[in-house]
Formats: C-alpha cells, sequence, structure tokens
C-alpha cells in the first residue's frame, strides 16, 4: 500500500467496502476502499472474515488483487517469533500427529476477548479449532519449557483458552490454562485457572476484559479432518525421510531417485502430502514442527519439477500446501538443480 490513509495508485474509486488479500497473516485482508483505507481486518473486528476462506458471498468486495515481485532473500527473520527446536519430545512428536497444533498471537489477527471468540478465531483462521491441555502442555510438569514446541513460559501472566477437544457435544467451555508464571513461579504454567484461584473463574470471562492476558492461543486441526489421514497412510504407506536418512535437498529427479532406492518406492502425490488440502498442515509422521523450519518445499509425484510447500512463507500458515505453481506462478529453477537445499529438507515417499 501507499502512505498511511491512501491506497496506492492505481487503484479505482468507488471501491467503499472492498478488501484485497495480503500476505501478512493467514486469512488477512486490507481495506482499499475510501473507508478505513489501509486498515488490516485483523485490526478492525475481533476475529478473521467467514468469506476468507469460504469465498461465498464476498465477490462484490474482493474483486481486486496486487501482485509484487519478490526481491531475492527478502524473508524475515523467523527466529526469534518461532524459536529453534533441536528435536522434539516424543510427546511433541505425538501431538504433531494427531492435532497439528499452530500457535498465533497479536500479529495474526488474535485479540484476546472471550472464549467464544478464540473459538472463532481458530476456525476463521486456518479452519481450525481450539487445543486441548495436552496440546498446550505435552512436556509437563517440569521446571521450564513446558509448552508445546519447548516453548519457555510466556512473559508474566497469560491465559489461554483451552478445549475439550476429543467430545465436543459436551460443549466448548470456558477453561483457561496458564501460558505464562504467577508470582514468578515457573511451577504455575500449565495450571488451569480454577486451580489457582480456589475453584473460581476469570473475572473477565463474559466481558472479555483485560486482554492484555490473553495475547496467545494455540489451534489444531479438528478430530474429524485428520481421520482422513488414516485412510492415507493405509493405501500409500508414506514415510518422511530426511538428511539423517541420506535425503540432500536435492533436485526433483534426484528425490525420484531416492525413492525409488527404498524398495521401489516413489514420490508421494499432493494427496497424500497435504490431505487436507491449501492452509492446512501436511500429513504427519515426521520428527520436526516443519512450521518452524520457514519456507520448507518437498518434491511431489505427477509432473517433472513439482513441489509443494510444507512450511509456511513469511510465516504465514496460509501458504502451506500450496503448490509452487500456485504461490509462485511457474515451476522453481532451483528444483533441477541441488540449488537452495536448505528449503528442500524433506521428501516423502509411498508405495503407489
Amino acid at each position: 500500500m501507499g502512505s498511511k490513509g491512501q491506497p496506492i495508485s492505481g487503484v479505482k474509486d468507488g471501491l467503499n467496502g472492498a478488501w484485497a488479500p495480503i500476505m501478512d497473516s493467514p486469512n488477512g485482508w486490507v481495506s482499499i476502499g475510501h473507508k478505513n483505507t489501509c486498515m488490516k481486518y485483523n485490526d478492525m473486528n475481533p476475529h478473521p472474515p467467514h468469506w476468507g476462506l469460504s469465498g461465498q458471498d464476498n465477490e462484490e468486495i474482493t474483486q481486486h488483487i496486487l501482485c509484487c515481485e519478490e526481491p531475492p532473500n527478502s524473508g524475515p527473520d523467523l527466529s526469534d517469533e518461532m524459536g529453534f527446536v533441536a528435536e522434539l519430545t516424543n510427546l511433541e512428536e505425538l501431538v504433531i500427529d494427531t492435532m497439528h497444533p499452530i500457535w498465533f498471537q497479536r500479529k495474526h489477527g488474535y485479540h484476546g476477548t472471550t472464549h467464544e471468540v478464540a473459538e472463532e478465531f481458530c476456525r476463521t483462521v486456518a479452519g481450525l479449532h481450539l487445543c486441548p491441555v495436552e496440546a498446550y502442555c505435552p512436556n509437563g510438569p517440569r521446571d521450564s519449557k513446558q509448552l508445546f514446541l519447548q516453548k519457555d513460559a510466556f512473559e508474566g501472566i497469560q491465559w489461554a483458552p483451552i478445549s475439550n477437544y476429543n467430545n465436543e457435544d459436551i460443549g466448548m467451555g470456558n477453561n483457561w490454562i496458564l501460558v505464562g508464571t504467577q508470582n514468578k513461579d515457573p511451577r504455575s504454567t500449565c495450571s488451569q485457572y480454577e486451580m489457582l484461584n480456589d475453584g473460581d473463574t476469570p473475572p473477565w470471562m463474559a466481558d472479555g476484559s483485560s486482554v492484555e492476558l490473553k495475547e496467545h492461543v494455540l489451534c489444531c486441526m479438528p478430530q474429524d479432518d485428520l481421520k482422513h489421514e488414516d485412510t492415507i497412510t493405509r493405501s500409500m504407506n508414506p514415510i518422511w525421510m530426511d538428511h539423517s536418512y541420506g535425503w540432500r535437498g536435492g533436485s526433483h529427479s534426484d528425490a525420484v531417485k531416492f525413492c525409488s532406492g527404498l524398495g521401489g518406492k516413489k514420490l508421494c502425490p499432493y494427496a497424500a502430502y497435504c490431505p487436507h488440502g491449501p492452509g492446512k498442515n501436511p500429513l504427519g509422521g515426521h520428527a520436526s514442527d516443519f512450521n518452524l523450519e520457514g519456507e520448507q518445499w518437498a518434491p511431489m509425484f505427477g509432473e517433472e519439477n513439482s513441489w509443494v510447500m510444507i512450511g509456511r512463507k513469511y510465516g504465514n500458515v496460509a501458504t502451506t500446501c500450496l503448490t509452487h505453481k500456485q504461490l509462485e506462478g511457474m515451476p522453481p529453477d532451483w528444483g533441477l538443480t541441488s540449488d537452495n537445499a536448505g528449503a528442500k529438507l524433506h521428501v516423502m515417499c509411498c508405495s503407489i
């Protein structure tokens, strides 16, 4: 966009109420009309728009898009945001395989008001579901790094909403878990609100106040969606491979030969890599969280030099499980060579 309050030149008049997609956040949009020009949808509303994911009833307000040429090596440094995990614990691997959790915060449009709004945020940011305690705290109890991805507790008192997850008929409830610390006591992390407050409920439960105490949320894939993975696993017997098995991030043809060397396996097709489609995490069964690795591409069965994003570009979950053609408009030059090996750390081989 142009300077604050001014849309970029070339946008026509008469666009009041018009929105354009942006790369800054999943299901992110910016106003390009005369009302609230250049304001992000997430800054003006409690959660991203339903129509941003469904594409329904938004034809009149999403008729414009601005495409940019990306400078080389222009990606942001995501290390401070996501941290670094040398090796996942066994319990974290299980959580990734069975729940596919993703952390969100203010920059992604999460405002931390009520439990109900948090539920809606997970649904509208990527078709997800609030996570249960087991996803937030797979590593507890311990003195540090109890949180998913061995995160340190967030600074000060920070509460996050949790779900029943495996029994939705009971309802979501209104439970909150401490992802920070109370009185600087690391043993308080991962305790539920009622446990630390003699059974009382939060005073900000109904009105959504005290948003400064609720800046983080963990969203998981709905259990019904994950059932589809069992079908893929049984029919194609996919297996993730990385450098520990000899994969060095070579070309597409190198990947074909690599899988063939594993008893005649083939590269997996898109349906195996991404059984849930664009914007959702890829199939489980891997020993690392691809979301922490930034931009990661994997070679697919089918056309020569076809690749799929299994990580996230710019930290945006909406880019996950898009093909290179969908995201960049053409196959990659590095797909035919051993160049850019750091962005090709994983390959999945199938029995087709």
